[in-house]
């Protein structure tokens, strides 16, 4: 009884909801910095999230290297152009000043403490050989295919969930057609 007397305002809440969060994420930085972070997080989306962002990034630093910028010139493309994530441009933003101290890259993303150390190691492994571009490309394609792998696992779980909501919407329909029937042949029934 209460959300058919109620609807308009559930709606206009749920709107007027919308709607405020939408304009804290326009106006307030900090509330957006804890939105891009809490995005990381969320259940089944979050790792996805996470790895489109940094092989993009990760990407965008190796073709930046490879065409003769700096380390500090693909950092600063990433900080203003690639990454959009506030929680993310942070991070290589701390990732920037540690370099410019003199440490090299794969340093760097290891005092981050966000990054895992099987990139730190490969991002070593390109300093030392002399190949960062390729060690970059190949953290990059890691990632892609790790998000890939993610994507898999998400359809493989929404599908029978999708299958569960579309029987009941299809299992209340199949009520609300036959219950009033049953209701007029039981009344017919009666008299």
């Amino acid at each position: 009884k209460v959300i058919p007397k109620y609807w308009k305002h559930f709606i206009a809440s749920i709107v007027l909801t919308f709607i405020i969060f939408k304009l804290l994420l326009k106006k307030s930085e900090k509330f957006r910095f804890f939105w891009d972070r809490a995005k990381l997080k969320l259940p089944l989306i979050g790792k996805i999230f996470l790895k489109s962002s940094l092989s993009r990034d990760i990407r965008a630093i190796a073709e930046v290297y490879r065409s003769g910028g700096t380390i500090i010139d693909a950092v600063n493309l990433i900080i203003s152009d690639v990454e959009l994530n506030l929680y993310l441009k942070n991070i290589f933003k701390s990732v920037k000043e540690t370099i410019m101290t003199g440490v090299m890259l794969s340093q760097a993303l290891e005092r981050t403490g966000f990054f895992p150390s099987i990139v730190i190691r490969m991002v070593k492994l390109g300093e030392d050989t002399g190949a960062l571009d390729n060690a970059l490309l190949r953290v990059a394609s890691i990632y892609e295919d790790d998000m890939r792998r993610e994507i898999q696992a998400m359809t493989t779980m929404i599908e029978p969930m999708l299958q569960l909501i579309l029987g009941a919407i299809l299992g209340i329909i199949a009520l609300g057609i036959l219950l009033p029937v049953y209701d007029i042949i039981s009344r017919l029934g009666v008299m």
